[in-house]
């Protein structure tokens, strides 16, 4: 997956989880621990389809976000190790500048 792709996903995902927060009154993360938990009375079929759907797209903002987190650190890393002097310069990415 491209970082492109990882941010799309991310703005996606991000359009989408607050009408599951504003429909529960609750922020996603605080479904989320008692969800993987078990612990959530789902009363009926389409709550827990709900819940599921939910905790899915939370789960998947969780990964994309830590590998752009790893891939951004990574990048970083990599800079500072080219420059002698500690200093560098991060500029747009050309995967994402040619895209636009």
């Amino acid at each position: 997956m491209t970082v492109r792709e990882l941010i799309d996903d991310l703005e996606a995902i991000d359009r989408e989880l607050p009408t599951y927060e504003r429909r529960f009154g609750l922020a996603s993360a605080t479904l989320y621990e008692p969800y993987l938990q078990g612990k959530l009375d789902d009363g009926d079929f389409e709550e827990s389809s709900e819940y599921g759907r939910w905790a899915g797209l939370f789960s998947i903002r969780l990964k994309r976000e830590r590998e752009l987190v790893e891939r951004s650190d990574a990048l970083v890393r990599d800079l500072a190790q080219e420059d002698a002097e500690g200093g560098f310069h991060i500029g747009p990415a050309a995967e994402l500048v040619e895209a636009d």
